[in-house]
Formats: C-alpha cells, sequence, structure tokens
C-alpha cells in the first residue's frame, strides 16, 4: 500500500513538472522608427502566440498578428494619403533568463508579412500588397500569466535600412495543455 501511493505521488509530480504548452493573445503598438515614420503613423494591433517548450528555459514560439497604421499624407502630393496594414505570420524561439514569479526572456521571429498599402488621393483609391520576410529580436517580461513585450521590428528583410520600427505589446495567457 505504501508503495503504490510512492508511486502515485511520483507519476503525479512528473506530470505536474512536464511543461504546458500555452496559448495567449496581446494588444501590440507598433512604433515606425526614421526613415519610415515619413510613410506611416504609428500602429495598433493584436495578435495571437503559441508557446512549446522544447527544452528546460527554451520554448519554440509562433505568432498571427494583425496591425493597422494611421494614415499619413504623401509628400510631393497635396490631398494624397497612404495607410499600411500588416498580417505577421512569425515563428522562433525565446529563452528565459530569469526563474520565479517574475521571469524575463529573450525573444527572437522570423517569418512572413502580408503587407497593404491603401492610397487615397482625392477620393481615388488604390492599394497594393506584397508579401515579404520579416523579424523581430526583443525582450519580455512575464508575471503570472501577464506578458509584456518590447521588440525591433524589421517589417521587411529586404529593405534592412527603411522598415524599422519598435514593437511593444501587452498580453495574457489565456489557454495551457
Amino acid at each position: 500500500m505504501t508503495r503504490a501511493l510512492a508511486l502515485w505521488l511520483l507519476a503525479a509530480r512528473l506530470v505536474a513538472a512536464e511543461p504546458m504548452k500555452q496559448v495567449g493573445v496581446d494588444a501590440t503598438l507598433s512604433i515606425p522608427l526614421s526613415p519610415w515614420i515619413h510613410e506611416t503613423g504609428f500602429g495598433g494591433g493584436g495578435s495571437i502566440w503559441l508557446h512549446l517548450p522544447v527544452a528546460q528555459f527554451v520554448d519554440v514560439t509562433a505568432r498571427l498578428g494583425a496591425i493597422v497604421h494611421a494614415d499619413r499624407p504623401i509628400d510631393r502630393y497635396p490631398d494624397a494619403r497612404a495607410r499600411i496594414s500588416e498580417v505577421p505570420l512569425l515563428g522562433g524561439a525565446r529563452f528565459q533568463l530569469t526563474d520565479g514569479s517574475v521571469r524575463g526572456y529573450l525573444e527572437g521571429e522570423v517569418g512572413l508579412i502580408f503587407r497593404r498599402v491603401d492610397v487615397d488621393v482625392l477620393g481615388l483609391t488604390d492599394d497594393s500588397a506584397r508579401i515579404r520576410l520579416a523579424s523581430s529580436l526583443g525582450a519580455a517580461v512575464e508575471v503570472d500569466r501577464f506578458e509584456l513585450r518590447a521588440a525591433v521590428w524589421l517589417a521587411d528583410l529586404s529593405d534592412l535600412d527603411h522598415d524599422i520600427g519598435i514593437v511593444v505589446s501587452a498580453g495574457a495567457r489565456f489557454y495551457e495543455f
């Protein structure tokens, strides 16, 4: 009887110690840096993310989001405005730096971004869309189920000196399995 109880407690401890896969959502603020700030405004949106533990202190990540930037006037064309919308699909890794009630992470992600540019000139509208390779590199702080992230956003890896911004997000884990 004692042996059976000890085996049951050991099995319960092993199951409880297994890292959990996590799903969460966040609200995102995108701040374009120069020279990109001259073409687009600040952006807002959100994403849904997945963290899959693969080793102690290492998670594989996946993220799908949407960001809509405020419209901006187009230089050299009076009464013309442009707005950018982005839908990133990213994957990467995050490395846990601290353990305890407050956990710190370094994160890196890369993936595809669907970007649409809408232009309005005196009521005449047009749009164009393209798919590019994008990346982010940043850090996160996690307390309980809540997470705050900040990252450098490279919105187009084929144009590294142009489409660069800062992304800040706050969110929460809502499901573990």
